[in-house]
């Protein structure tokens, strides 16, 4: 999706964590490419419904009067007539049409469900690559617990003259730097989420647009 810059400046200036996003259903009718192999599948499957059409003649059928004076005389002369012909394959070109149409039916279902197929395994390893966050997020959340945990016991000693500066603010520096962590991970998980609804295809921007309304 291409994004014009008053768009992303509109948005750049909020923090991620200002996006509620839950994760759509699996569907990928709203992908175009999927669409496109759907629709050359269906005129494929019209052709093959229609192939009796090939083997039905050709006919032409037609009527038609001359008008004939005769010799000294305004006395017209009607001379009505009729025609009738029609076409037959003698030469084998139907049924190779027939087995052209047929190939083409054949490709068509096979493109579509090797498409299928594909998004199918490529959805299941972003839902793998979004576990794993999830299950860093985790980690995250509980080793920036134990170092908040760590620091107010060290404030606290601090406050008593049992530890030195040094001391309170190596475990300030700590306790920061698994806060940093944590919004990493947050930030992982928020755009795997968004490159789901991407792959299922969405407009991330009307997206964002709903999420804040």
């Amino acid at each position: 999706m291409k994004v014009k810059k008053s768009e992303y400046e509109k948005y750049s200036s909020l923090p991620f964590n200002t996006f509620e996003v839950n994760l759509p259903q699996k569907d990928f009718e709203k992908r175009l490419d999927l669409k496109a192999l759907e629709i050359q599948k269906e005129l494929n499957e019209l052709k093959k419904e229609r192939l009796y059409q090939l083997y039905v003649p050709n006919i032409n059928l037609g009527f038609s009067i001359d008008y004939d004076y005769k010799e000294g005389s305004n006395d017209k002369e009607f001379k009505p007539k009729v025609y009738f012909n029609f076409t037959l394959d003698l030469f084998g070109n139907k049924e190779l049409e027939k087995e052209n149409i047929l190939i083409d039916y054949e490709i068509a279902s096979k493109n579509l469900q090797e498409k299928i197929d594909m998004l199918e395994n490529q959805y299941e390893q972003f839902l793998y690559e979004l576990e794993n966050s999830n299950n860093d997020y985790e980690i995250a959340l509980i080793e920036k617990k134990i170092k908040e945990i760590n620091l107010e016991n060290v404030k606290e000693k601090f406050e008593k003259g049992l530890v030195t500066e040094d001391e309170y603010k190596i475990s300030e520096y700590e306790y920061l730097i698994e806060d940093y962590n944590l919004e990493n991970v947050e930030f992982s998980i928020f755009i795997k989420k968004l490159n789901i609804y991407s792959f299922l295809g969405y407009d991330l921007l009307s997206l964002i647009e709903e999420v804040l309304e």
